[in-house]
């Protein structure tokens, strides 16, 4: 009997003992946070955000922003207002389209294209320049891909062709927009 007694407390000992199982997390794939700049807090101008490579989603609050934007077409880029009403983008009659949208011949040739979208601003008060590119008022673009989306054109003139919008290789899509008031054709290609 000696012998039984360290044999039972040998069998509660091993009833008691758990098994742990070990499981490997689980992995996760987070979605890229998309780069959000906001004029006014993160960036002072629009121009200013457009000129920041790390933005490709720039919020425009309400009020009235006087620039003429100018953009060099080497990325996709959102300009997104708070509505045509509460968004004016103003360019001030100084002979400059409100959005310029340019390509160099060396991206026209070697590039993807990109996507631009403006929505839900007001663009006014855009005229073309008179000589080196006379055509589009409020929105001149070359080359790419341009969606208009709740906006408003209007009051802008071109001295050729284009005085809401002007586009050469470009694909538009214009969606919920009132494009009139302004000066020679609505929309030129």
């Amino acid at each position: 009997m000696k012998y039984i007694q360290p044999l039972k407390m040998l069998m509660v000992a091993a009833a008691i003992v758990t098994p742990i199982y070990l499981v490997a997390p689980t992995p996760s794939f987070a979605a890229k946070p998309m780069p959000v700049c906001i004029v006014g807090h993160s960036h002072a101008t629009i121009q200013l955000a457009v000129d920041d490579t790390s933005c490709e989603f720039i919020n425009v609050p309400e009020g009235t922003f006087q620039e003429n934007v100018y953009i060099d077409l080497r990325r996709d880029i959102t300009i997104r207002g708070s509505g045509p009403d509460s968004t004016i983008v103003d360019g001030s009659n100084t002979e400059a389209p409100v959005f310029w949208f340019q390509n160099n011949e060396w991206t026209l040739t070697n590039q993807v294209p990109h996507a631009i979208t403006l929505k839900g601003m007001t663009i006014t008060g855009g005229t073309s320049p008179r000589l080196l590119h006379p055509n589009g008022g409020g929105i001149s673009m070359y080359g790419n891909t341009l969606t208009v989306k709740d906006c408003l054109i209007t009051g802008n003139d071109a001295s050729t062709e284009g005085g809401g919008i002007y586009i050469s290789n470009t694909t538009l899509t214009v969606k919920d927009s009132t494009i009139s008031g302004n000066s020679l054709p609505e929309i030129a290609p």
